[in-house]
């Protein structure tokens, strides 16, 4: 056996070199397949401060901080490089959102392999074969951080920086796993889009309507708000209006200008990683693709409620919009937003950083009224079905899943994760045998490495089932109580359909002192929230019967009403009318605005 110790970063197993002591990163790393295999292994888990909601607040500030002045530094770079002119604004929006990832998962990785060149002498890491193809786009680089080939040639590229030792191994993983799958198939939709998405540009063009592109708006009522506002306002989907980036090249000169100012060794890891990160769409195809839909920067209001993220076209569109002096607006579109008071959130900070004017789920109007909420608005129908139904058995348990891998440090703890699933067996263990039949699991559709299935078919055996149903929204309004381990989109959209819910959380971990949290204690007196797994269990078990009537009881639903009442608007019966009246003023509002301000430029000359 070497004195070595080899660094196991991610469960590429080629590059476990077992005749050295193995030390895996962290706990989160081992394959839940694996523990047999380990018992006979000579191996150690490192720990960290990584579990620690004081840990990830930090490291949210941190992120911002670095984004902020990261954006602010590569926009007078780029602007040189590429013979442009924008603005910082319009720089962040075609920056933060890769920012935004790339700065919180290579602090993570820098972190965590300092920590393990702290605690341990003489390690080293294997590599993967580098991968010839750079990052197309932000979404192709955010999913390839959730897998681990990518991570463990990350965690490589880190090390080598920081000054560990990096061996190469033999890589003998399949293509198909190695590197992403960049073909897109053509489907029926897809050549529908194509056809029809010059008539909206040419409307665009010559009419001048307010767009919203992937609003969460529903189809029908979009077409409805079209004809209401005569095609003054255009709520589409993104792959209707918006032309396809061509495939690209890199281009090695322009991604050497890629750097920063070096205050620490977080940015001298930075520099040294974006040439190789920093996605061809943003850079390479820039240029090309700003100019070729520059007919369109004349959009007076642009908005979006998830292109702020991962469509490139989007963002490249929307920053001729901002370069035309016209406006950006948001959409809220997930159920947690303005929920942590005391703590920045750092993806909801760019995003209303972003925007001149972003829609939460509870907004006002220019007329002073709330307005209804988008996202809710989709799942009406299933509202109303569930009022016509009577009976019910399932409990409805939904899991939640979070990254093996670090993106941002605001989601779940990744590494929390083997606590906060032994929380969800101890609910499951805890029901009695009389109402565990019911116990319907839906489990997170995306596995991200975790095994979680597995995991469960393991603890419980052959009393597990599994929810067979594709959308969240059919098996809400047919079962009789929703469980939760969080609080979020899912749990909201529960409510909304007026389901029972109970909830469970560790509440320190999740929650602040403030408004949010006071919903909390609120909500724990009537039943509602635990924070723990047996004590909502317990509850359950009592209830279970009559869980109906406990939730129509009137202290239930004052304090259920409360919380629908602070997160979002309950449809007043009228969306089509308000969202038409609210975008038509918006977008004549800017247009008056421009005009003015342009007379007001010409009279000064």
């Amino acid at each position: 056996m070497s004195n070595k110790i080899c660094l196991v970063v991610s469960n590429c197993k080629n590059c476990w070199n077992t005749s050295s002591k193995l030390a895996f990163i962290s706990d989160s790393i081992p394959d839940y397949f694996d523990a047999d295999e380990l018992t006979s292994t000579n191996h150690i888990i490192l720990d960290g401060p990584w579990k620690s909601q004081e840990y990830h607040c930090k490291s949210q500030q941190f992120v911002i901080e670095r984004v902020t002045r990261y954006r602010k530094e590569l926009a007078s770079v780029l602007n040189s490089a590429l013979g442009i002119n924008y603005s910082e604004k319009a720089w962040g929006i075609l920056l933060d959102s890769w920012l935004l990832h790339f700065t919180a998962v290579v602090h993570d990785r820098v972190n965590k392999l300092q920590n393990a060149q702290e605690k341990l002498d003489d390690i080293f890491l294997k590599c993967l074969r580098e991968d010839p193809q750079p990052m197309s786009t932000t979404l192709e680089f955010v999913s390839s951080c959730s897998k681990d080939p990518f991570n463990q040639r990350l965690f490589c590229d880190v090390a080598k920086t920081i000054g560990l030792k990096v061996e190469n191994c033999a890589d003998t993983l399949p293509e198909d796993e190695c590197f992403s799958n960049r073909s897109e198939r053509e489907s029926l939709t897809t050549k529908i889009y194509s056809m029809v998405s010059p008539i909206f540009r040419w409307w665009v063009q010559c009419r001048k309507p307010l767009v919203v592109v992937d609003g969460f708006f529903p189809f029908k009522k979009s077409m409805l708000i079209a004809l209401r506002s005569f095609g003054k306002v255009l709520i589409i989907p993104g792959k209707m209006f918006l032309e396809k980036l061509p495939s690209l090249k890199k281009n090695e000169f322009l991604r050497s200008s890629l750097k920063v100012t070096e205050e620490d060794e977080y940015d001298f890891v930075a520099n040294k990683l974006f040439s190789k990160y920093f996605p061809l769409s943003l850079l390479e195809g820039l240029k090309d693709y700003s100019e070729k839909i520059s007919r369109l920067k004349g959009i007076p209001v642009l908005g979006t409620a998830v292109g702020f993220y991962f469509n490139e076209e989007y963002k490249i569109l929307a920053s001729r919009v901002i370069e035309s002096g016209n406006k950006i607006v948001g959409f809220q579109h997930g159920g947690n937003y303005n929920l942590k008071k005391n703590e920045l959130r750092s993806s909801e900070y760019f995003e209303k950083l972003n925007a001149e004017k972003f829609y939460r789920w509870k907004e006002k109007s220019f007329s002073g009224e709330y307005l209804p909420t988008p996202k809710l608005e989709i799942i009406s129908a299933y509202r109303e079905t569930r009022k016509q139904r009577s009976s019910f058995s399932d409990i409805l348990f939904i899991s939640t899943r979070y990254y093996r891998f670090i993106l941002r440090y605001e989601h779940e703890i990744s590494d929390d994760f083997l606590e906060s699933t032994n929380e969800e067996h101890n609910f499951f263990a805890g029901l009695n045998k009389t109402i565990k039949k019911h116990f319907l699991l839906r489990d997170y559709p995306f596995e991200y490495g975790w095994r979680s299935k597995e995991r469960w078919i393991d603890f419980a055996q052959e009393e597990i089932r599994f929810d067979p149903k594709v959308k969240l929204c059919e098996s809400l309004i047919s079962c009789r109580v929703c469980v939760g381990h969080f609080m979020s989109t899912t749990m909201l959209e529960a409510l909304y359909c007026d389901v029972p819910i109970v909830i469970f959380f560790h509440i320190d971990k999740y929650l602040p002192e403030g408004e949010g949290r006071d919903l909390f204690d609120e909500l724990q007196v009537v039943g509602v929230f635990h924070p723990t797994a047996e004590s909502a269990a317990s509850f359950l078990n009592e209830k279970y019967e009559t869980i109906e009537e406990w939730w129509q009881m009137p202290e239930t639903k004052a304090a259920v009403d409360k919380v629908r009442n602070y997160f979002y608007t309950t449809d007043s019966g009228n969306f089509t009318k308000e969202w038409t009246q609210e975008l038509v003023a918006l977008r004549d509002k800017t247009m008056k605005d421009k005009l003015n301000h342009k007379k007001s430029s010409m009279e000064l000359k």
